[in-house]
């Protein structure tokens, strides 16, 4: 460091200056600052230059970023996403739209009848393929409904068409279908199998089966503690006797669709019934179980589906039942919404004619629309 006196510098008439040299600052950058994160751009690393020890924006030219050929786009229409699964769920009671949509539905409800039910009854009458037509009933969870689904598609199908609809409890172990109708035999699903395997020609349903007051006929399930379940070859051999008798069987099913007895059932299906729960989580088990049939090489009974959307459920999301049904009408044949009623959550049996007008209308709806994927010009 050098200086000047005071004498030179009133002389010279200068600033005093100091100089001091300093050594050269020397920074390493970690790796994780030199690393450059592009959200949601598909991009080729190679375009890339990220060695560098500071912040920059990149411009990336068009080669960097991917794109799709024309001839690769979809064709189908796309599919409404359902709404997203959230950790917390404060229900909606109050909320308006659904408000508005039921006391819009409240004040037409007696003209929509009035209206509409000749048309609905026709629909459900209509004729049917000559040999019998099975309908798997399919759930991926307890608890959505799906044997309620069977009981009142089965009454609402058999107030019209006289009798000619069964509905099989087809689970493997004991199902809960028998205890939502009047019981009036004790006589199960194990009885018709011993029967059907005697050979007999002339064996008679009626005393296999519960008929309840809108004439559906139900097949309860073994309740014997020491039968091993329901087989496979076993739901072939009550299939065959039950053709002989119906033009049209609902099974209620296990909720595994990879048991033996789903694919057997759904090897000889015309078309199935998927039911879902109100709440999202519900409505993605259903949207999966189409994306397992297509997977499963089911494609047509995929397509052809009718799916359910129970109301009912503790899950229900009011806000999100549109947007939910309108993901399954862009998956699946039809979709049918049922409604809350509290004489379905008593778990008792069924009456038919006690039930609110609207839980009925919408019963009457789904049967129409499965039978709508059934129906032939050739009657039966």
């Amino acid at each position: 460091m050098a200086t000047t006196g005071n004498n030179e510098l009133s002389r010279l008439g200068e600033v005093p200056t100091l100089r001091v040299d300093l050594p050269a600052v020397v920074h390493e950058t970690p790796a994780d600052e030199a690393a450059v994160a592009i959200a949601d751009v598909p991009v080729n690393p190679a375009y890339l230059d990220a060695r560098g020890a500071f912040t920059t924006t990149v411009v990336l030219p068009s080669e960097a970023v991917a794109s799709v050929p024309a001839d690769a786009q979809p064709s189908s229409p796309l599919i409404p996403p359902l709404p997203e699964l959230v950790d917390e769920y404060t229900p909606a009671a109050g909320s308006t739209a659904f408000m508005r949509r039921v006391v819009t539905k409240a004040t037409f409800q007696d003209a929509y009848r009035a209206r509409t039910a000749e048309s609905v009854d026709k629909r459900i009458g209509a004729p049917l393929p000559a040999t019998s037509s099975f309908i798997p009933v399919l759930s991926r969870k307890g608890g959505v409904g799906a044997t309620i689904v069977t009981a009142l598609l089965g009454m609402a199908i058999a107030e019209i068409r006289d009798g000619s609809v069964l509905a099989m409890d087809a689970h493997a172990d004991r199902g809960t279908l028998a205890d939502r109708v009047t019981r009036n035999t004790r006589a199960t699903i194990d009885d018709a199998i011993v029967r059907a395997r005697t050979g007999v020609s002339d064996v008679d349903m009626a005393p296999l089966v519960s008929r309840d007051e809108t004439g559906l006929d139900v097949l309860a399930a073994s309740v014997d503690p020491s039968s091993s379940g329901l087989s496979e070859s076993d739901l072939a051999v009550v299939s065959d006797l039950t053709s002989r008798f119906y033009p049209l069987v609902l099974q209620d099913m296990d909720t595994s669709l990879s048991s033996v007895l789903v694919r057997a059932a759904l090897r000889r299906a015309s078309g199935v019934v998927i039911v879902s729960g109100g709440g999202i989580g519900d409505a993605h088990l259903a949207s999966e179980t189409i994306t397992w049939l297509e997977c499963q090489g089911f494609d047509d009974l995929a397509a052809s589906a009718t799916v359910v959307v129970n109301t009912g459920t503790q899950s229900t999301d009011l806000d999100a039942l549109d947007s939910i049904e309108q993901h399954f009408e862009a998956r699946a044949r039809a979709v049918a919404r049922l409604p809350y009623d509290p004489a379905l959550a008593s778990g008792g049996p069924i009456h038919f004619a006690a039930l609110k007008p609207l839980t009925r209308d919408s019963a009457r709806d789904l049967a129409a629309a499965l039978i709508d994927g059934l129906a032939t010009s050739k009657e039966i």
